[in-house]
């Protein structure tokens, strides 16, 4: 589909949901809630879980499918899927590809119980902690349980992908407690009306958690966060701000609404893609730190775009041989 076009069609979703979004504020249908001062600090002594992404999406991904895809579904989830087929009927050699025994031939089981507990499908894991594997009960304002069962919640993932969709269709507030660590892919995708969400003091990973939020503005990074890619297509974010602590940035292509990105100096690499076709794109400033731009970054901006950075910084060198505009005053 030509380019144009699509721009055409995103922007016009965007603002049927944006005014959509009025009219039910303004009718006291939907509301906005933020974290309360009462909600539990961050515990900067307590120690990471595990140490990099990787090892995060091992056990609370894929070892959480593997130990599920044998249980009763719940609500919301559909047990006619084929994944779990493969699974079921473990009598038929052809039931499960190789690519699937490739996959978890590695895998050891991961869970102590699964319960549900105040509208959350949760699992209790053997190395004493807990993770949110889906939404039973919708809500306007999804806000998540720091523990469970005397379980720190350190994970929001999704084994069976889409379990979380249809509870969050008019949720408006998501707020994340300072126990997680890990938000998995594709957990708050598709959130049309979704206004803020609260990440938290201590999430590490957000790894494609947030695309495709249509009516989401503003976004704010935590600085614990190491890595992010996670609000791709999501045309009505215009404000953007990422903390200092962020070492890689990524995932905000067809972000058409955003205007001005000023990266902090602890980041490193900004990743492939990171804001290609954000077109209404004007100024990004890069800190001397950014040692790496990967391909296409800024592929589909405009013409007037200028990067900001530091003489003699990569940022300039990267900007002269892709030429884009420089301007030496971050």
């Amino acid at each position: 589909m030509n380019s144009s076009v699509v721009t055409f069609i995103n922007g016009f979703l965007s603002k049927f949901l944006s005014v959509l979004m009025s009219v039910l504020l303004s009718l006291g249908v939907l509301g906005v809630e933020k974290r309360g001062d009462n909600d539990e600090p961050a515990d900067p002594s307590k120690p990471y879980v595990f140490e990099t992404e990787d090892e995060y999406f091992r056990y609370y991904d894929r070892c959480l499918w593997y130990d599920l895809s044998g249980t009763e579904p719940f609500t919301g989830f559909d047990p006619d899927d084929e994944d779990v087929e493969w699974y079921e009927d473990e009598t038929d050699d052809e039931a499960e590809p190789d690519w699937l025994d490739d996959l978890y031939e590695e895998v050891e089981p991961v869970l102590e119980k699964e319960i549900n507990y105040e509208g959350f499908r949760v699992c209790l894991c053997k190395n004493g902690t807990a993770a949110i594997t889906g939404i039973t009960k919708a809500a306007r304002t999804m806000r998540f349980p720091s523990s469970v069962e005397g379980y720190p919640v350190v994970a929001i993932t999704n084994p069976y992908y889409g379990e979380f969709d249809d509870c969050l269709t008019f949720c408006t507030s998501i707020i994340i407690p300072n126990s997680v660590e890990y938000i998995g892919l594709g957990i708050f995708d598709r959130s049309n009306f979704l206004q803020n969400i609260d990440f938290g003091d201590r999430v590490r990973f957000i790894d494609g958690s947030c695309d495709s939020c249509r009516t989401l503005k503003s976004v704010k990074i935590p600085g614990s966060v190491e890595s992010v890619r996670a609000f791709d297509e999501s045309p009505a974010l215009k404000d953007l701000e990422i903390c200092r602590g962020v070492k890689t940035v990524g995932g905000f292509n067809g972000c058409t609404a955003l205007e001005t990105v000023r990266l902090p100096d602890t980041v490193e690499t900004i990743g492939l893609s990171t804001f290609c076709d954000c077109i209404a794109l004007r100024d990004i400033y890069i800190p001397a730190s950014v040692s790496l731009i990967e391909g296409y970054v800024l592929t589909g901006c405009s013409d007037n775009l200028t990067v900001h950075g530091v003489a003699g910084s990569y940022a300039e060198s990267w900007a002269a041989e892709n030429g884009v505009a420089f301007a030496a005053d971050y």
